[in-house]
């Protein structure tokens, strides 16, 4: 794994999956980097912050858990649907 001369780690590209409940189809995108160019570890975690942002906006009522695979890639796994205010005020 190619590094910086700090020593923090480089990565080429950056691989996200997200699973959702059985019935719907995964979904994987890798993002390359551009020539001459790399993701750093910051890189990562804000591309990981932009990519939970749109899975909320696309998928409102299910929760998914961050499931680390490797340091340049993630997946995304069903976990539940989500309580709404009005499940929460019935309770």
């Amino acid at each position: 794994m190619p590094r910086s001369t700090s020593g923090k780690a480089l990565f080429k590209r950056v691989e996200l999956k997200i699973i959702p409940p059985e019935g719907h189809p995964a979904k994987k995108e890798i993002v390359h980097a551009g020539p001459g160019r790399v993701f750093t570890e910051r890189g990562i975690d804000a591309m990981l912050e932009h990519a939970a942002a749109n899975i909320e906006k696309e998928f409102p009522l299910w929760n998914f858990r961050l499931v680390p695979i490797a340091p340049n890639a993630f997946n995304f796994v069903y976990a539940g649907l989500r309580e709404t205010a009005e499940q929460n005020s019935v309770s």
